[in-house]
């Protein structure tokens, strides 16, 4: 019970400390305080009107995002189609970092990165109260998103998780499989690209990641392919890595399955 009791004391703390700076109509800039002194973690939030769910999308790479004029700028799979999830009628919150600074490997996994996406959560699921909560993220981010559902998981702070381009090798000590994702207790779906080069997120892991998942009432892993114009980095935003070409396809199918989730592994 002392628990239950830090928990929503926690969220009213939360929620008197995020700084709402209104941009259009139904749009905001938040700023979460992580806790750490005057800290906060920038966040574009956007509520559509039938919404069936509310996404926080998390980006890979260093997880930084550039906030500048009225809505989020990058390359980044998680922060280019933020726009198409509007379209598929969810409610959008692009995630930045604390401060905006660069988010390593170790970083991304420590007790920090998971309590200011804690933070994050309790401010978003405050805003759209009316529609479930979920966490998906691409590449590194799918390492914090994970360890912020195993170090939250008897708080449930969001209701699922989507993991795309997912860290599932064990070539980091960071990855997925690495992580005690046994205590996952959430929905949760790995989606990633047949045709992805990255050496950390081997498709031909992705069904031994999600059989990990023991205590999600739903685990899923789907591999897909397709796209087109592959360029860059294999593990950057515009190569399959990124779902380059296929980003609509992408986002239907992550909305599709928050709304009706299946046990799947192909």
């Amino acid at each position: 019970m002392r628990k239950f009791q830090f928990y929503f004391g926690a969220v009213a703390a939360v929620l008197a400390a995020t700084l709402l700076v209104p941009i259009s109509a139904q749009a905001e800039m938040l700023q979460v305080l992580t806790g750490r002194g005057a800290s906060t973690v920038p966040v574009w939030y956007k509520k559509v009107p039938g919404a069936t769910a509310t996404v926080m999308l998390l980006p890979g790479g260093d997880a930084v995002v550039n906030f500048e004029g009225d809505r989020p700028h990058g390359n980044n799979f998680m922060v280019r189609t933020f726009k198409m999830f509007m379209e598929q009628k969810v409610n959008v919150a692009v995630v930045g970092t604390a401060d905006s600074e660069k988010v390593g490997w170790v970083e991304a996994v420590s007790k920090e990165r998971a309590s200011d996406l804690a933070a994050v959560a309790i401010a978003v699921r405050a805003k759209s109260a009316d529609s479930p909560l979920w966490m998906v993220a691409t590449s590194r981010g799918t390492v914090a998103a994970t360890a912020a559902a195993i170090r939250f998981n008897d708080q449930k702070i969001i209701d699922g998780l989507v993991l795309t381009s997912a860290v599932v090798s064990y070539t980091k000590p960071q990855s997925i499989p690495s992580q005690d994702v046994a205590k996952v207790t959430v929905p949760t779906l790995i989606y990633q690209n047949a045709e992805d080069g990255c050496t950390h997120c081997k498709p031909g892991d992705v069904r031994s990641a999600v059989a990990k998942f023991k205590n999600s009432p739903i685990a899923a892993g789907i591999l897909v392919s397709g796209g087109a114009g592959p360029s860059g980095d294999v593990c950057g935003g515009q190569h399959w890595h990124g779902f380059i070409g296929m980003e609509e396809r992408a986002v239907a199918d992550i909305v599709g399955w928050i709304n009706h989730p299946t046990s799947q592994v192909n």
